[in-house]
């Protein structure tokens, strides 16, 4: 307690406590505080010259470290600015380059607050110039970093190290450029420092100025002959870095050097594509006139200075590159062309400048995409509008089969469909899943495309690769609104008026597919046995063609199926009809298989119950029986396959009695014998 007491009179500048102190505390007169300062730390601090001296007289140690603050008494006092109290410390002969916490020396810690006067006793005093902190900063690298002019004028008369490197590689002149003081780059570089020095990531000073835009700093340099071709860690010269950043001036200056205007960096962009990065088309300028270089070299993804251009949209630098003779029509790794780029981007003007170059608008990229897919899959309706002027192919698919139509009506762009629509598109062509662009506008609940498409649209009721027709979508989508509208449509070619209309939920449950079996309860009635109206039924039934009936003259059975898509949906006499498309999924037809078409009766299933394996379960599923049907039939006959084989099919049979079904069922569960039986009753051929 007493020496916290001693403290604090010492604070106060009691020199009799002082005195008292030294004669009471001989052996302890070092002990610090709970902060690590002693007695000579606090009286060095509140500028006590006399107690100083009083204290270093009674054995008060000059160097020792004040560990959690600022260092030795000799720091605390040129933090200060106390002259001098300085001068009385360098009388006692202290180590003057012992170093802080953080290795600053006195002579740092007198740059820092650029202490002109204690910097020069301390340098007279033989204070290493070069010593370094533990980032490896001499007192010129915080000095430079930290603009203190005379502090650096002051080191340059001592002769220092001006190429010593810190932990970073940086030497003093680095920093300056690192920091853009011109003036202080200009007194290095009257010492003669290495300009071509790299630090540890590969930049010397020219590239620090050139990444900075200091104009004069990097004219002061280029006199002291840098390496203008020297490359970095990532592979720019500092005429990439100038590019990059849009300095013209620069790059005028750089020029004159002869730079090589074809280097590539680690990504194989040249200065060029840099310079095209930026958007400022003076230094585009600059490039191609005054040297010439490659417009049509690559990156690394096959990117030229033009697909770059058409990124940023850069109309005007647009312009310059094309009187250089760009390749206008060059694709990159992905097959984009500069249309493409600037499309995805959405750039209307520089859309309207390439059409200018008369491009091939219809080239396609890797995933078989034109520029008007790509344009159309963003949702740019200006752009849009302006690449039309250029009359590409609007029919043209990708590699899903997908045309730009496709593409708007999955996103339900309005805008964009009706202006495709003026160009008159094939509203029919499917994609490679069997979907027209009304079906995708239906899937996804696009109303207005939807009614835009019905006006145009010859068949509504055409059926993708499922089986599914456009209604189909917007019921399993639950787009209620337009699952009105197409029942509206469908209304009409039924010839109803308003006021037969019936339920909508009839109807949808009736046309959500068109196996209509899938809807019967377990009295054996569908959803269309409710309707009360007969007309209305025998309309209804009529416009929709059974499955097992011919689908071109409507009455004979099903007896062909189409290959290789595998729908059967004429007889064998209209299969002689050449037909080149599916009439259900309009997949081109390569050869046709006769079958007869037959039926099973109640008494087969017991028979094919008594053949059929365990695999009754699997069976099930591929007759499209729900599992917990499937679980329900396992826990009301357990231990009995052959019942739970007959309960299996005598629910299938409630809906379907045709072989074919069950064959291809039995097929994929590899239930051979089960086969086997239902050719030896000669209920397949």
């Amino acid at each position: 307690m007493a020496f916290y007491k001693s403290l604090c009179e010492i604070m106060k500048g009691d020199m009799k406590h002082v005195e008292q102190f030294i004669a009471e505390n001989q052996q302890t007169i070092n002990k610090e505080d709970p902060g690590g300062r002693t007695a000579l730390h606090v009286a060095v601090s509140v500028g006590n010259v006399d107690m100083v001296e009083l204290l270093l007289q009674g054995g008060a140690d000059l160097n020792l470290v004040d560990k959690m603050y600022r260092g030795t008494p000799l720091h605390v006092a040129c933090g200060g600015g106390q002259i001098e109290m300085v001068e009385m410390l360098l009388r006692s002969a202290p180590d003057i380059n012992v170093g802080d916490k953080y290795g600053n020396t006195p002579l740092h810690v007198a740059s820092d607050g650029e202490k002109i006067d204690i910097m020069e006793l301390l340098l007279k005093s033989k204070h290493d110039v070069n010593v370094a902190n533990i980032y490896g900063d001499t007192p010129l690298h915080a000095a430079c970093r930290d603009k203190h002019n005379s502090a650096v004028k002051m080191f340059l008369q001592f002769k220092p190290d001006v190429n010593v490197v810190n932990k970073e590689g940086n030497t003093p002149l680095h920093v300056a450029c690192l920091r853009g003081h011109h003036d202080m780059v200009e007194m290095l570089l009257a010492s003669k420092p290495d300009v071509k020095a790299k630090n540890n990531d590969g930049n010397t000073p020219l590239h620090l100025a050139c990444l900075g835009g200091h104009h004069n700093m990097v004219k002061m340099l280029l006199a002291s002959k840098p390496a203008v071709r020297a490359k970095n860690n990532n592979g720019n010269t500092p005429l990439h870095l100038a590019c990059g950043g849009g300095c013209s001036d620069l790059v005028e200056l750089l020029m004159k050097s002869i730079p090589d205007v074809n280097a590539q960096n680690m990504f194989g962009y040249t200065p060029l594509h840099m310079a095209c990065g930026s958007g400022n088309t003076d230094t585009v300028k600059w490039l191609t006139t005054s040297s010439k270089p490659d417009v049509n070299m690559v990156d690394e993804n096959g990117n030229t200075p033009l697909h770059v251009t058409c990124c940023g949209g850069h109309s005007d630098i647009l312009k310059v590159l094309m009187q250089f003779k760009a390749d206008v029509n060059a694709m990159n790794k992905y097959g984009d062309t500069a249309l493409h780029v600037a499309c995805r981007g959405g750039y209307s003007d520089t859309v309207r400048e390439l059409i200018l170059s008369e491009p091939n608008v219809n080239l396609m990229n890797k995933y078989g995409h034109t520029p008007l897919h790509v344009v159309c899959h963003c949702g740019h309706s200006d752009t849009v509008q302006v690449f039309l002027q250029s009359r590409p192919n609007i029919n043209v698919a990708d590699k899903q089969g997908n045309t730009p139509l496709h593409l708007v009506c999955h996103h339900g762009d309005n805008l964009i469909a009706k202006w495709l629509m003026e160009f008159k598109p094939d509203i029919n062509v499917l994609t490679s899943k069997g979907n027209t662009p009304l079906h995708l506008a239906c899937r996804g609940g696009r109303i207005a495309t939807v009614a835009m498409l019905i006006k145009f649209t010859s068949d509504v009721n055409v059926m993708n690769n499922d089986g599914s027709t456009p209604l189909h979508l917007a019921v399993l989508g639950q787009h209620y609104d337009v699952v009105a509208l197409m029942l509206s449509q469908f209304c009409s070619e039924l010839g109803l008026s308003k006021e037969d209309k019936v339920p909508g939920k009839v109807v949808e449950c009736f046309l959500t597919d068109r196996r209509k079996k899938v809807y019967e309860n377990y009295s054996n009635v569908t959803p269309l046995d409710i309707i009360k109206d007969p007309d209305f039924k025998k309309k209804i039934n009529g416009f929709f063609s059974p499955e097992d009936k011919c689908v071109l003259c409507g009455d004979k059975q099903v007896t062909v199926k189409f290959l290789p898509c595998g729908h059967k949906r004429t007889c064998k006499e209209c299969s002689k009809i050449r037909l080149k498309k599916c009439p259900q999924c309009r997949q081109p037809v390569t050869t046709k298989n006769v079958f007869d078409y037959q039926k099973l009766e109640e008494k087969d299933l017991l028979k094919i119950a008594k053949v059929l394996p365990t695999k009754w379960q699997q069976v099930g599923i591929f007759l499209r029986i729900e599992k917990d049907v499937l679980a329900t039939i396992e826990n009301n006959f357990p231990s009995d396959p052959e019942e739970q084989s007959y309960r299996m099919l005598k629910k299938w049979f409630k809906g379907c009695k045709s072989c074919c079904p069950l064959r291809d069922a039995l097929e994929e569960a590899e239930c051979f014998q089960a086969i086997k039986y239902l050719y030896s009753i000669k209920k397949l051929i």
